[in-house]
């Protein structure tokens, strides 16, 4: 993620390191948000908590 504000962050892709359409802000909270990536054309579910980005864990079905 990069700084482009005082409290806030353009989310980049985990994958390409691509720029998404997605800023987020020192309180925005994500639990399984589906994180679209134009460069690379794919979704992956990221949870963002406290500007901390991970993959989002699912359990086995």
């Amino acid at each position: 993620m990069v700084n482009q504000k005082q409290g806030s962050l353009w989310i980049h892709c985990p994958i390409c390191d691509g720029k998404t359409r997605t800023t987020v802000y020192e309180d925005t909270v994500l639990v399984k948000f589906p994180l679209y990536c134009p460069k690379c054309k794919k979704e992956i579910q990221i949870d963002v908590v406290k500007l901390k980005m991970v993959f989002s864990q699912e359990p086995d079905v």
